[in-house]
C-alpha cells in the first residue's frame, strides 16, 4: 500500500491513509518518493487562497518529487527501473476546463509513490 495525506478541505487537518499502488499507463512510471518539496501553491491550497484551484476532493497534494523509478509502462524509453529521477508532477486537476499534463488526479508529493510522464 502507499501511503498519503489526503487534502479534504481548507482548515481541515490532512489524512493519513493507504491507498493502492500506483500502475503506470503505457508512457508513465511509478517513482517510490525519497524526496519531496512542499510549494508556495501547496501551502495557498491548504490554508485556503488557492484552494478554488482543486476541483477533486480529497486530493493528494503536490508535484515536486524526486526518488527511484520503480516500474514502467510499456512505451517508456529512455528511463529504467532503479534511475533516480527529479521531476515535477502536476498531478492535481483545476479549473477552467484543463488539467496538468500528467492527468493523474491524486497522487502527489505527500504519498510513498507517485506516477510521472
Amino acid at each position: 500500500m502507499n501511503k498519503a495525506w489526503l487534502f479534504h478541505g481548507t482548515g481541515e487537518p490532512l489524512e493519513l491513509v493507504d491507498r493502492p499502488d500506483p500502475t503506470p499507463s503505457p508512457r508513465q512510471v511509478v517513482i517510490d518518493v525519497r524526496a519531496a518539496g512542499l510549494c508556495h501553491s501547496d501551502i495557498g491550497i491548504i490554508d485556503g487562497p488557492g484552494a478554488g484551484w482543486i476541483t477533486q476532493r480529497p486530493i493528494v497534494l503536490g508535484h515536486e518529487v524526486a526518488g527511484v523509478v520503480r516500474c514502467l509502462g510499456p512505451d517508456v524509453d529512455g528511463v529504467r527501473v532503479g534511475d533516480r529521477v527529479a521531476v515535477a508532477v502536476p498531478a492535481q486537476p483545476v479549473i477552467r476546463g484543463w488539467t496538468w499534463p500528467t492527468n493523474i488526479p491524486g497522487w502527489g508529493e505527500t504519498a510513498a509513490m507517485t506516477i510521472a510522464r
